[in-house]
């Protein structure tokens, strides 16, 4: 029982610093006085970046219409996922470091609060369970494969984009840039 806790713990304490260099990242690039209401979202039918709502909660409605994928019912049937994108520094050909949504039910639980309504307080649910990361499809390997930020491979993808921010010499990429 005590080593669960401890685990979820850790769990609980990489998500808080993802989460905190991810809004370190996001309010360095608006340190100009400009507040972020834009974000890249992939359309994982087309495989194509389309520019949606900051705020939104993914998966989102994508220009293609409802996912096709094999793992439509877990993503609610919409294929925009969140894309945190990167360029080098100073310009040059943006690239997706990696793909983020929520599973299903974080998806409801976040569409909840942000409509007004109060958390339930049954729900046991957290961030550890809600968000989910993944590399981009590729032609080599075009199913996405979603982890939870906790496991071995999320940590893997974070830490990677980490890394290209830090001395890859490049930056996050936002629509109007």
């Amino acid at each position: 029982m005590r080593r669960s806790s401890v685990h979820m713990r850790r769990i609980a304490i990489l998500l808080a610093l993802a989460a905190v260099i991810a809004a370190a990242v996001l309010l360095h690039r608006a340190d100009d006085g400009d507040v972020i209401k834009r974000m890249w979202y992939l359309d994982l039918n087309t495989r194509t970046l389309f520019a949606g709502p900051y705020a939104a909660v993914a998966p989102i409605p994508a220009p293609s219409g409802g996912y096709s994928g094999p793992d439509a019912g877990e993503l609610g049937f919409e294929a925009g996922v969140v894309a945190m994108v990167v360029r080098p520094q100073g310009g040059g050909e943006p690239r997706i470091a990696y793909l983020q949504r929520y599973t299903r039910e974080g998806h409801e639980r976040r569409r909840r609060l942000l409509d007004g309504q109060a958390p339930d307080p049954a729900d046991d649910g957290g961030p550890q369970g809600d968000q989910l990361i993944a590399f981009p499809p590729t032609d080599a390997e075009p199913t996405v494969g979603w982890h939870s930020p906790g496991s071995a491979p999320g940590k893997a993808i974070l830490a990677q984009y980490a890394q290209l921010l830090r001395s890859g010499g490049m930056e996050l990429y936002l629509p109007g840039d």
